[in-house]
């Protein structure tokens, strides 16, 4: 959270299905590769699941490969960035084409849909958490219902631990290019002094930290059984 470290996001990557929730995630990070003027990859994969989702009975990895990009390449002719836009094709899970294409880039973002009526478990939110831990770089997932792209607010819930504090850098640089008011609420786990006064402690150093990068922000403690209705409020 050191204010001299720098962080960049010069690529998002989109793990592409061609479910709605896909179809929706992808409205976002058109949006964020245009605010973050970085470069946007639509990846796809020939997996169990995809010749039947693409209505297609063979099996043969060159063939589907036609039928995918034939498709990935009508959606391209829509999308509009101001960087690079590329569909690529792995024959592969969507765990080792993420993580492979991962490696390929520098400064990455995966900014993954999440619906119910996605094909497998990769693209289930539950599991967005095992995710971040396997790429070791910024996710943002998607919800089908959440299209609106314009993101006004940025809510971020730090607790004790320095993994949550990591990242503030990510938060900023989003929170900048949306010109996003950036919400920093402390999750207070018990009311005892010594955790209130540390967690005291890491939001104000949360606070130094970026009010110098974005041009809103607030912060408050709450105890963490009012997450979900203070969230709501907000």
């Amino acid at each position: 959270m050191s204010e001299n470290t720098k962080v960049e996001i010069k690529h998002v990557i989109l793990p592409f299905d061609f479910s709605n929730s896909a179809k929706n995630a992808l409205q976002h990070a058109i949006s964020i590769a245009n605010k973050l003027q970085a470069d946007l990859t639509i990846l796809s994969v020939m997996d169990r699941y995809s010749s039947q989702y693409l209505q297609y009975n063979g099996n043969r990895f060159v063939e589907f490969e036609a039928v995918a990009k034939e498709k990935l390449n009508e959606l391209a002719k829509e999308v509009v960035t101001l960087g690079k836009t590329e569909c690529v094709i792995y024959e592969a899970s969507w765990s080792r084409a993420v993580s492979d294409l991962v490696k390929k880039t520098e400064g990455s973002l995966v900014v993954l849909g999440d619906g119910d009526k996605s094909r497998d478990g990769y693209f289930n939110g539950f599991h967005s958490h095992r995710i971040v831990d396997s790429l070791h770089i910024p996710v943002l997932v998607v919800k089908e219902t959440q299209q609106v792209t314009d993101y006004k607010m940025i809510i971020t819930p730090l607790d004790r631990t320095r993994q949550t504090r990591e990242k503030l850098s990510v938060v900023t640089i989003v929170g900048r290019a949306f010109e996003a008011k950036v919400l920093i609420v402390g999750l207070l786990q018990n009311s005892k002094t010594e955790s209130t006064a540390h967690l005291s402690s890491i939001m104000h150093q949360a606070s130094k930290y970026i009010r110098v990068k974005v041009r809103q922000h607030e912060t408050k403690i709450i105890p963490i059984k009012s997450l979900v209705r203070v969230c709501s409020k907000s």
